[in-house]
């Protein structure tokens, strides 16, 4: 390949692929600012509705920097972050197979907002060692729309990539239904045999973290390719 090759490859990638990538990032982050939105107008209007049940359950919307918002409501913490780099397909997987992606396959790349949830007293005492579990991922490409892979009852709401755009009732909705779904799991006793054993240092740090892990159990399997519409 002679030089003047070589730079118009450089060219043509920068163009196909850097330029797109960018158009993603930025797509990503006005997707992440309006879930954000979402978040704290949900925790402010639910925390003052339901402080006339009950005084003692609060809502509380926490931002965490530019990549990061946290949700905190009835035990538990849903974390929202946003990853900073922008994601191809692999050839086989359903999204490729969508004429809305063929027409232009610079569609298919993606950035992805992670949704974990956590036990809020895992952060509140610094419990370093309990566990969190992925609720759902959002994936949002260079035109704004997007799709969520998660657990059937989340993934369905939410898998039609070529006509569904990212809005605030859409993000609204996203939020609403992980909040569904993290409530629903029950925070379950460890077996006996995994917590009959406790260490002199772990007694004496447990004011500040019990060395025993903690976590819901909010296994699922992620939703298959044949499941994204188009």
């Amino acid at each position: 390949m002679s030089q003047e090759e070589r730079y118009s490859s450089v060219m043509e990638l920068l163009k196909s692929k850097a330029c797109v990538k960018q158009a993603v990032f930025r797509k990503t982050k006005e997707t992440f600012e309006i879930l954000a939105e979402q978040v704290e107008h949900l925790a402010l209007s639910i925390d003052k509705e339901i402080s006339s049940i009950d005084t003692n359950v609060h809502l509380n919307a926490e931002r965490k920097g530019d990549y990061e918002t946290r949700l905190y409501f009835s035990g538990d913490l849903l974390l929202f972050h946003m990853h900073t780099n922008a994601f191809g397909f692999d050839q086989n997987h359903g999204i490729k197979k969508l004429t809305y992606v063929k027409e232009d396959p610079s569609r298919a790349y993606c950035g992805i907002i992670n949704i974990y949830n956590f036990l809020a007293d895992s952060f509140r005492f610094n419990r370093v060692n309990d566990l969190g579990l992925l609720v759902a991922r959002i994936f949002v490409n260079k035109d704004g729309h997007f799709y969520v892979e998660g657990p059937k009852h989340i993934g369905v709401l939410f898998n039609n990539f070529s006509k569904q755009e990212v809005s605030k009732e859409a993000m609204n909705k996203v939020v609403t239904t992980a909040m569904d779904y993290s409530m629903k799991e029950d925070l379950l006793t460890p077996p006996f045999q995994y917590v009959k054993e406790v260490q002199v240092h772990q007694m004496q740090s447990l004011s500040s973290e019990l060395r025993v892990r903690t976590a819901k159990k909010l296994g699922f399997k992620m939703q298959g390719d044949s499941e994204i519409k188009g």
